[in-house]
């Protein structure tokens, strides 16, 4: 994404962000545009309509209303209008995230994602989450992911910061060794 659509994305999302606080439905409005972007996402119908500039803007709202409005508040649903007047719809599925990153640090939140060989138990996460919160000094979420290449250890994501204490790592700093040996 281009600097200026990111700046474009953090600019709606930090308005939507004042105006869930102000309602206290900061968590809601989260939930309901992971929702929205899952429900995007996975609907190429959905995407060309809202994408094209061929659907007249009252239809869009229409679609959105109708299929948003059971599932999301007042304040989500005139925001996916306001993005259809502004003629932003191509930012719809960036602001989910957008959105949760100013939450996060809002709440003084850090997203750690955690990749391992096998699924990890709930003390293994407990610790890795306490470790994490001593060395970034905030509350530590945790996206842990299975993934059988790593072989054994983990490789952990915090923000820009990569610690990969995985086997496969391992083996190619070794292999690595040996060929300069």
């Amino acid at each position: 994404m281009a600097a200026t659509a990111k700046h474009v994305v953090r600019v709606y999302a930090a308005a939507l962000f004042t105006a869930a606080q102000r309602g206290d439905i900061v968590e809601q409005v989260a939930a309901e545009l992971t929702l929205v972007r899952s429900t995007v996402q996975h609907s190429e119908e959905l995407r060309t309509v809202l994408l094209r500039g061929v659907t007249p803007d009252a239809t869009k709202k229409r679609i959105l209303k109708k299929l948003f409005e059971p599932h999301v508040s007042a304040l989500t649903l005139d925001f996916l209008n306001l993005l259809v007047d502004k003629r932003r719809e191509d930012v719809v599925e960036s602001i989910d995230t957008a959105f949760r990153k100013i939450a996060d640090e809002r709440s003084n939140i850090v997203r750690a994602e955690v990749v391992s060989a096998v699924a990890l138990t709930e003390e293994e996460l407990q610790e890795m989450r306490a470790a994490l919160g001593r060395m970034t000094g905030k509350q530590v979420e945790l996206e842990p992911t299975v993934d059988p290449s790593v072989i054994g250890g983990v490789v952990i994501r915090v923000g820009d910061t990569l610690i990969d204490g995985s086997v496969r790592a391992q083996i190619a700093r070794l292999k690595e060794t040996m060929a300069a040996a």
